[in-house]
């Protein structure tokens, strides 16, 4: 098992967060959007806010086959992003 890593991305808490399965792309809820940065070594790069939630996300995981993005938020909905948009950051 690899030993666990940290780093320091944000200046306040967030709500979860999620790897694609290549570890390339990182999914992080925050308020009510879902920030995806691009990974290379230890340097992230947002890449594209997901929004469309009107209070807190609270949730988001990463499909390992399919990269499909799923979030759940305090208003107790759920969104789901696949196809084109979701393949874009799993390539």
């Amino acid at each position: 098992m690899a030993p666990p890593e940290a780093h320091h991305l944000f200046h306040r808490p967030i709500a979860d967060h999620s790897f694609s399965s290549d570890r390339g792309t990182l999914a992080v809820a925050k308020d009510n959007v879902v920030e995806l940065y691009e990974t290379a070594g230890n340097k992230y790069t947002l890449k594209e806010e997901l929004k469309g939630h009107d209070k807190t996300v609270t949730s988001v995981d990463v499909a390992p086959k399919s990269g499909q993005i799923v979030t759940c938020s305090q208003g107790m909905d759920v969104t789901s992003i696949g196809g084109a948009a979701a393949k874009l950051w799993m390539q």
